[in-house]
């Protein structure tokens, strides 16, 4: 018998939870008080795994203080921002909804096919999947659990293909640490590069390597129970 992980049961429990209070009312009461953070941050933990309710909570999955951040930032170039992103999701249509061009890879396959409807009808949105490459001895490896024996290659080589610099690039993706280095030369002067989940010990060095000013936003995020950490590196220039 397969046994059931500890985030499983959680999803499991809360998608349970969710349906009560939907048929209660706390979900439509939630949304009313959206202008308090607290109350939205509650309202999102049902939205847990959901990109179709966090689409509909116009939310990305960072936490509140890097929204803000980059809210900010975006707002004072009036939107006129050119967007990569590694690894697809809420905050590809979040980003849609503000910037003038958004180009997303994604390496799960599933997952494109269950983005696309939601963004058919933003015509400023790019989304790629490309999936790693099985591969004895990978190129580029996902540290991640699962994805021994693939390669990232395409994946991390993807903005290295474009022939212009960006605004903005997220690296929220899988291979992040060789996504980061490769960010670094694709990054317009005065451009902004937010790292998700820096937390994570396997990040640290690739973070260290990066020589622009760093800045680390901690705390309440949309659908996760725990505080969790973003860095932004904005570089110099205009």
């Amino acid at each position: 018998m397969k046994k059931i992980s500890l985030k499983s049961l959680y999803v499991l429990a809360v998608k349970a939870l969710r349906r009560l209070a939907r048929a209660v009312g706390l979900l439509e009461y939630l949304e009313k008080k959206r202008d308090n953070r607290l109350a939205l941050w509650v309202r999102s933990l049902f939205s847990i795994y959901d990109v179709n309710d966090m689409n509909h909570l116009d939310l990305p999955w960072w936490p509140f203080a890097v929204i803000g951040k980059v809210e900010n930032f975006i707002a004072e170039r009036q939107g006129e921002i050119r967007v990569f992103e590694f690894g697809a999701g809420a905050s590809t249509l979040w980003l849609a909804r503000r910037c003038e061009t958004v180009i997303s890879v994604e390496h799960d396959e599933s997952f494109v096919r269950v983005l696309q409807p939601l963004l058919k009808e933003l015509k400023n949105v790019t989304l790629h999947g490309i999936p790693p490459r099985s591969m004895t001895s990978p190129l580029i490896a996902s540290a991640r659990p699962g994805y021994q024996g693939y390669d990232f290659s395409d994946y991390v080589g993807s903005i290295s293909r474009e022939k212009e610099l960006f605004d903005l690039i997220v690296v929220d993706g899988r291979a992040r640490n060789d996504c980061l280095r490769a960010s670094v030369e694709k990054l317009a002067p005065g451009g902004m590069l937010l790292f998700d989940n820096t937390d994570r010990e396997r990040y640290s060095q690739a973070l260290q390597e990066v020589p622009w000013r760093r800045q680390d936003f901690s705390g309440l995020t949309p659908a996760l129970p725990l505080p969790s950490k973003s860095t932004v590196f904005i570089k110099p220039g205009n």
